[in-house]
């Protein structure tokens, strides 16, 4: 578990636009760099089999390894999705200055790790515990949480967590998702369309 001090002064932060833009630039980064080694990895034997010096077993990795990181991207494309989760939730939710988030522990899967976390409200020891996912995806907590972070979404619905200077996202829900049911069936005409619209208003993650 990991608890960063709180702090009283809200960090500089930027747009919802320019958080996006710089996501969106680093997943499409991501896929690029990984794109061009699998077309290498294939080129290799292509190219060699023309030269007719094919004939090492060796060779036959390089396919393998292709093979191998073209489907470590495919996995990565998921993260595209949870990229259009956060660009729908800013578009509906303001960011709001949070002075304390809370690790509680880290999960592995295919995709990423998977987080579960509390961030810190004005009343302590009420913050919900939330299960959230980086937006583009990785592995490790991010950086630069310890100075607080920025929130846009409802608690009981989900949201998401930009990280001041990275502006690494999080894609964040409810852990126990059931036990907030009657909060959410409780919840006002405007809250609930502001949920629906930004697509949180059923279980995601």
């Amino acid at each position: 578990m990991s608890e960063a001090p709180q702090v009283t002064t809200p960090p500089h932060t930027v747009g919802a636009r320019e958080v996006l833009k710089r996501n969106y630039l680093r997943l499409t980064k991501d896929l690029a760099v990984r794109m061009v080694v699998t077309t290498i990895l294939i080129a290799i034997p292509v190219t060699l089999a023309k030269l007719d010096i094919s004939e090492s077993p060796i060779l036959s990795l390089f396919s393998v390894a292709a093979v191998l990181v073209f489907m470590y991207t495919a996995y990565r494309f998921i993260f595209g999705i949870y990229m259009g989760k956060c660009r729908k939730i800013l578009r509906h939710y303001p960011l709001e200055f949070r002075p304390r988030i809370i690790k509680k522990e880290s999960s592995w899967t295919k995709y990423g790790d998977r987080f579960t976390m509390r961030i810190a409200d004005d009343k302590p020891g009420t913050a919900p515990l939330m299960r959230a996912v980086k937006g583009v995806g990785g592995r490790g907590w991010p950086k630069g949480t310890e100075g607080g972070v920025w929130v846009a979404g409802d608690a009981a619905f989900g949201g998401v967590v930009v990280v001041p200077g990275s502006y690494e996202m999080l894609f964040f829900q409810p852990a126990r998702w059931d036990k907030h049911a009657q909060e959410r069936g409780q919840a006002g005409a405007e809250r609930l369309a502001r949920a629906r619209q930004a697509r949180i208003e059923r279980r995601r993650l």
